[in-house]
């Protein structure tokens, strides 16, 4: 899915869950992803948060879910995450606490 904020993550795992409770994760099957992770569509970011040094992102919302990112370092020489703003510019965010802000045009 598209909107005026992306956030993508590619090798690095990550937990949806609700108060202390693990909902879905990156390692379930396609099809539990996509049900459960339908309970923050449409719903608003109220917190977001990076972790030091780990560089990993904790995003509530409605004050009631949480997705969490938890990098861990990969050989895939690939971001841990990336952020694509409205402004057609991108955070780059990786190991050893690289990252870039670049125009995303950039990266075609």
């Amino acid at each position: 899915m598209k909107g005026a904020w992306i956030l993508g993550a590619q090798a690095t795992s990550w937990r949806l869950s609700e108060n202390t409770e693990t909902i879905v994760t990156s390692s379930d099957k396609t099809e539990e992803i996509k049900e459960n992770i339908s309970l923050i569509e449409k719903t608003t970011i109220t917190q977001f948060d990076i972790g030091f040094p780990d560089l990993g992102i904790t995003m509530s919302f409605n004050e009631k879910y949480k997705l969490i990112l938890m990098p861990d370092v990969n050989d895939y020489d690939l971001p841990y995450w990336e952020l694509f703003t409205p402004e057609q510019m991108v955070l780059k965010v990786g190991a050893d606490a690289i990252w870039s802000y670049v125009s995303s045009s950039s990266l075609v």
